[in-house]
């Protein structure tokens, strides 16, 4: 499904992949890794704040009411005879949704800092390998939502593919067609700025 040999999505994804160091290679050498023990890691869990809390509050509330809303309103104009343009555009929703993750995902990723988040609780699930309740793991099963081993791909460094995060039905695709490269080819001619250099930036940190 990607570039990416099994060896290298174990060897180089980040250790929260694997809670309980299940798959680390035994290495001679040191290298910088991520992890809650990475000096950077650190760093950035100190700058999560009371108010970045209180705003990912009002941002849940303000969707679950939205999301109410809109159900109300798809049941008010519900219509047996529109079930085929229902399905069609419930899988073009699905595509445009995993799109627009991926757009912001790769976004924040690539050109961003830590001050721009990155929510979604799809995106929560897949970076949860143990708890989630069944049907979380039946729709990750059979790739409605997220699975985290699909996700963990986007995982290895330097974080440059698998971007799509609802999903993930975009990811493959994306990949063959090096969607998400060449956007960065053409940012960086055409800016001259660099992709991830923020990344490097926290990566570096040893204390």
């Amino acid at each position: 499904m990607c570039e990416k040999s099994e060896e290298q999505i174990l060897r180089y994804s980040m250790l929260e992949d694997d809670p309980n160091s299940n798959s680390l290679f035994a290495e001679k050498e040191r290298k910088p890794r991520w992890g809650p023990q990475h000096a950077g890691a650190k760093e950035l869990a100190s700058l999560y704040t009371k108010g970045k809390r209180y705003q990912e509050l009002i941002c849940l509330y303000v969707a679950v009411c939205l999301f109410v809303i809109n159900f109300f309103f798809l049941i008010r104009h519900f219509r047996v005879d529109n079930l085929y343009f229902i399905a069609i555009s419930s899988i073009f929703g699905i595509l445009t949704a995993d799109f627009l993750s991926g757009l912001v995902h790769w976004s924040a990723d690539t050109w961003g800092s830590v001050d721009l988040p990155v929510i979604g609780k799809f995106h929560k699930w897949s970076h949860t390998y143990f708890g989630l309740p069944w049907y979380i793991q039946l729709l990750q099963k059979y790739h409605i939502i997220l699975p985290c081993k699909h996700h963990r791909i986007h995982h290895v460094a330097p974080h440059e593919t698998y971007f799509c995060i609802t999903t993930g039905w975009l990811n493959f695709l994306f990949e063959k067609i090096r969607f998400w490269s060449s956007l960065e080819y053409i940012i960086e001619k055409t800016t001259g700025h660099k992709p991830r250099t923020d990344d490097m930036k926290w990566a570096k940190k040893i204390d």
